[in-house]
């Protein structure tokens, strides 16, 4: 409460129980000065009004007792007093009513107007889009207009609430369609402001006519994947081209070029549908099997890949068990290298030598001599697990239980297990380009591996250097990076082994690469 204190020309203010709190005002006739100050009045906002009688007018103060206006002077004229001796205040409408004593009058003067409160969005932007019940947070605020009595609520169209700004709320997403998101402020004094945006919900595409592909599929031929019809207006379509049901690396655009090895496979071409909502659930095309070119005198792959065959040849064969089951074959190589010409692709076998057998003992080495000891091949009719060429190295990974690479040439090589052979992987930049199986007994243990690839024809023939030039050991189109100083060095002493191995030549070797030797025992 507060008591005008005439005497002393000031404007004392209590608490409800009578303790003093805080005073303003002093004598004289300047902006907040009294000469007898007579009556005080408050408004619904905290504001004090005080009839200065001595001074003949109304000074306004804030609650704190802040200078803020003032309205009258001597003389009887509308809006001046004779004797001012009382002031009072609208509550509803803040209007003032002034007593003048010697006017024999009261006056009525128009109260401050407030400002209605303000209402603000902070986030999302107006104009966003959405998807159907995906979750968008929001954050408003409710603020008071000058001469206001305070916020009382402040709530969005969703029904959130809150009094102390920000307050988080969210938008309506169950259902498609355009909306309006409005948050309300309202002040004690029933003023309100408001604020809203407007945002769209969509559903994520939905197929409704499925993708086809159309061009001649052969090798070299461009195919094209018609991305189909979709719900909800896709703003872009995602591709990906598909060999027997296995995603090609890289292949994501709308058109594909047939390879060869995609002969005597089926292709599909999957697409899915994007907006601002998402991406749709994918959807395969048909697929379209690619022919296989008649090779002359090769007759079409047969037979599968199983355990320890590959086609009609099995580990172990001898090269004429080899030669009656595929009729044309080449041998256009190294002498233990053979081709067998097959449609669209063709297989190739190494038989046992007598370097690739040193690694084993004495005893062990006749059963193999001159026997198939592996088995590959280019043609994706084969698979190894469901890996066939045209597969990626991550694919691989997931079916087989892929050793440690190794870089020959410039290409990559991979063994895994593979029941009762070695499952073996050519691979270049991420891409499997041949499968095939390999003896078991020869390719136990990494050092064993690493001998059986050596002294196998998988490596580029050296070409004589031109005199004075120095020799590397890195394989082409490695660089130094790509070998430890250590397998640099090595590689020069696998090549220079020849024959039946002598104890002391296997014991420094096998001590150099720090490995056991598979052979002993």
């Amino acid at each position: 409460m507060y008591v005008a204190d005439s005497g002393n020309n000031r404007v004392e203010k209590f608490d409800s129980s009578g303790n003093y709190l805080s005073q303003f005002g002093s004598a004289g006739s300047g902006n907040g000065q009294f000469n007898n100050p007579y009556l005080v009045a408050v408004d619904s906002s905290g504001n004090v009004y005080v009839a200065d009688e001595g001074n003949t007018q109304v000074e306004e103060f804030d609650s704190s007792g802040n200078y803020l206006s003032q309205f009258g002077s001597l003389g009887t004229g509308n809006g001046q007093f004779g004797e001012l001796r009382g002031v009072a205040v609208d509550p509803t409408s803040g209007d003032v009513y002034a007593a003048d004593f010697l006017g024999n009058r009261v006056e009525k003067f128009a109260g401050a107007t407030p400002t209605p409160p303000t209402a603000s969005i902070s986030s999302p932007a107006a104009g966003g889009t959405y998807a159907v019940s995906q979750v968008v947070a929001t954050t408003f605020s409710c603020i008071e207009g000058a001469g206001g009595t305070g916020i009382k609520t402040c709530a969005d169209s969703t029904g959130h609430t809150g009094t102390t700004s920000p307050i988080a709320g969210s938008l309506n997403t169950s259902t498609q369609g355009s909306f309006t998101y409005t948050v309300t402020a309202t002040s004690q004094d029933g003023l309100t402001g408001t604020a809203t945006i407007h945002y769209t919900v969509i559903a994520r595409p939905v197929n409704t006519v499925p993708p086809a592909i159309a061009g001649t599929a052969k090798a070299g031929s461009a195919l094209t994947c018609a991305a189909g019809s979709w719900t909800s207006s896709p703003s872009s379509y995602r591709y990906q081209w598909s060999q027997n049901g296995t995603p090609i690396a890289g292949a994501t655009n709308s058109t594909y070029t047939v390879q060869a090895i995609d002969e005597g496979t089926t292709l599909t071409c999957t697409t899915a549908g994007v907006n601002a909502a998402g991406v749709g659930v994918p959807v395969m095309s048909g697929g379209v099997l690619v022919a296989i070119p008649v090779v002359a005198k090769c007759p079409p792959a047969t037979g599968k890949l199983s355990g320890a065959t590959l086609g009609l040849l099995k580990l172990g064969d001898t090269r004429r068990q080899a030669e009656q089951a595929y009729k044309h074959s080449s041998s256009r190589g190294p002498r233990y290298e053979q081709f067998f010409c097959l449609t669209p692709r063709g297989i190739r076998v190494w038989y046992a030598s007598p370097k690739a057998l040193a690694i084993l003992p004495a005893s062990k080495r006749k059963a193999l001599a001159g026997r198939v000891i592996w088995i590959s091949t280019s043609s994706a009719s084969y698979a190894v697990n469901g890996i066939r060429s045209g597969a990626t190295i991550a694919a691989a990974a997931r079916k087989l239980n892929l050793g440690k690479v190794f870089h020959v040439g410039l290409n990559d090589w991979y063994l895994a297990p593979a029941g009762s052979a070695t499952a073996i992987l050519k691979a270049r930049h991420g891409i499997v380009e041949e499968i095939g199986i390999a003896d078991k007994q020869l390719t136990q243990g990494r050092a064993a591996q690493r001998i059986f690839l050596t002294f196998l024809p998988v490596a580029p023939r050296r070409k004589r250097r031109p005199s004075g030039q120095q020799e590397s050991h890195a394989p082409a189109g490695s660089t130094r990076s790509q070998r430890s100083p250590s397998k640099r060095a090595r590689r020069p002493c696998i090549r220079s082994l020849t024959g039946t191995w002598s104890q002391r030549a296997r014991r420094t070797w096998f001590a150099r690469i720090g490995e056991k030797d598979p052979g002993t025992g």
